[in-house]
């Protein structure tokens, strides 16, 4: 099953990527699913779209910027239950719920390191 790049992808794709950049991404840049890592991407997508605007709401709505915290541990949820209904075996699955929390960490610091700057007037 193939997918087709999103719209975000697309406007990255056409004002970031050289012609010759692009050139070669058409050329060799595709990936073939599975059908359950499929279905993982389709519901993981969905679910981080819908938790994403929330938590945009819930900010601009409380005029809190800590609640943006809030989007750290719920994205990491999401992309842990990716990695399980993926499936492809217990190594498969815990080096996607590792590379989750990696990625969850790294977001933290620099979640932290822009509070910093803001706060100090840096930014």
């Amino acid at each position: 099953m193939r997918f087709h790049r999103s719209e975000i992808d697309n406007v990255a794709f056409a004002a970031a990527l050289s012609e010759r950049a692009r050139r070669r991404v058409e050329e060799f840049g595709r990936v073939q699913l599975s059908d359950s890592e499929a279905t993982a991407l389709s519901l993981s997508k969905l679910v981080h779209m819908c938790l994403v605007v929330l938590i945009v709401l819930v900010v601009v709505a409380t005029e809190e910027f800590f609640a943006a915290f809030l989007a750290f541990p719920v994205l990491f949820l999401g992309a842990v239950a990716e990695a399980l209904v993926a499936g492809g075996g217990a190594v498969k699955v815990c080096a996607g719920i590792v590379k989750s929390f990696v990625a969850m960490f790294g977001g933290l610091v620099c979640y932290f390191m822009l509070v910093s700057l803001a706060h100090s007037g840096f930014i």
